[in-house]
């Protein structure tokens, strides 16, 4: 079922991932193509982040994500990143992440999710405002919690920072990422 440009499953509601891939993995390759000559990796990279990113996350702040999904988004960004830096397909990409200062594709849904609850919670429109305090749901109280976010009234660039630091805090327990 279509209803907005995302695709639900018709019996459960849960969100159907495949086309955004599919657009996502579509406009890589395009661009990939593109400039495979003489490309700069920090410029494919940007271009990739604002072009084919959206296409991806359109419409996550309404997804429910379990432990499966947020792996096969960090799988679906990883491999651009092996292709950009010319990694092995089996190659961890955490400390291409790290250096390139870019989060992890679960991570941005989730800052994506925060940051539509607090815009709705600070809207003009009263019934916005109104259905978002009604409707707040726990689960971006759980990512808040994941993340050592007191409150969704913090401020924006607290909030990115809180993830940087999350995210890591993560790759240096795993070993991904060593800091000298």
């Amino acid at each position: 079922m279509k209803y907005l440009g995302c695709y639900f499953y018709e019996r459960t509601c849960g969100i159907h991932f495949s086309y955004g891939f599919r657009k996502f993995y579509g406009n890589i390759l395009i661009m990939l193509c593109q400039l495979l000559v003489n490309s700069n990796e920090m410029a494919t990279l940007h271009l990739i982040k604002s072009y084919c990113v959206p296409l991806a996350l359109y419409g996550c702040e309404t997804w429910y994500l379990d432990r499966h999904d947020n792996l096969r988004l960090n799988v679906l960004w990883n491999n651009p990143f092996r292709k950009i830096f010319k990694c092995c397909w089996r190659e961890n990409v955490s400390h291409l992440l790290f250096y390139c200062h870019t989060f992890p594709m679960s991570y941005l849904a989730d800052l994506r999710k925060i940051l539509f609850w607090k815009n709705a919670l600070i809207c003009d429109n009263v019934i916005v405002r109104t259905l978002a305090n009604i409707g707040k749901c726990a689960s971006i109280g759980l990512i808040l919690s994941k993340y050592c976010i007191q409150s969704i009234s913090v401020n924006t660039n607290d909030i990115k920072l809180r993830m940087w630091k999350h995210f890591v805090d993560d790759c240096a327990e795993h070993g991904r990422v060593t800091f000298y």
